[in-house]
């Protein structure tokens, strides 16, 4: 159908058979076939069929955000209006675009709430953010999380994690034995100037072992 995007045809001896994509599907031109909607493009065919929301599924098919918009990291899988919730990876989000789980600075996360970050990245007005922006800029510690890091692509912090027995270290920016980590915080150089129960914080962080 020239406008209508989950609509098609099946040629037989010369006759057009009029065919119809389950709902919250598209016919995928160069498959020949119908495919989820989530990153589909219809080109200049937007019409879908009138669909019956059932649930939270907007559509007998598809993958849906969470309907509570602070769930950033959910949402349902529905097939033939039976839902299942799912939960991302840990630090990936909903892409409700794609159907997929991405990072927050890749993700389509227009219909959800994000959690401030604890970390700024380097505002574009100061910084240049080409290739050759020095990476010390681009790898932020998290303030309080040894293991935690950002990576700052965009002006969306990517929250990154090492993996479990490492942490993050500032000096060689990357993840390293917790006894070998030279400084985890760039606050570590100003702790004489720090109260006590802030260093405390700072000493306790993950039972990191840090050299003097």
């Amino acid at each position: 159908m020239r406008y209508t995007c989950d609509k098609y045809y099946i040629c037989d001896n010369g006759v057009a058979i009029p065919q119809l994509c389950p709902d919250g599907t598209v016919f995928h031109f160069p498959i020949q076939n119908c495919i989820l909607i989530n990153g589909a493009d219809c080109g200049g065919r937007p019409l879908l069929q009138e669909s019956i929301k059932k649930n939270q599924c907007l559509k007998k098919t598809g993958l849906f955000p969470h309907e509570d918009p602070t769930q950033c990291n959910k949402y349902y899988q529905c097939l033939d209006g039976r839902q299942t919730l799912i939960t991302c990876p840990e630090m990936l989000l909903f892409d409700r675009s794609r159907g997929v789980c991405d990072y927050a600075d890749l993700a389509d996360t227009s219909s959800c709430i994000l959690e401030p970050s604890p970390v700024v990245c380097p505002s574009r007005d100061e910084e240049s953010f080409s290739s050759s922006l020095d990476i010390t800029k681009r790898l932020l510690p998290h303030p309080s999380d040894c293991r935690r890091f950002f990576f700052c692509e965009t002006m969306i912090p990517r929250p990154l994690i090492c993996e479990e027995h490492l942490a993050f270290d500032l000096e060689t920016l990357s993840c390293i034995d917790k006894s070998q980590v030279q400084r985890w915080s760039r606050v570590q150089q100003k702790q004489h100037q720090m109260s006590p129960s802030i260093l405390k914080v700072l000493k306790n962080c993950n039972d990191c072992i840090r050299k003097p």
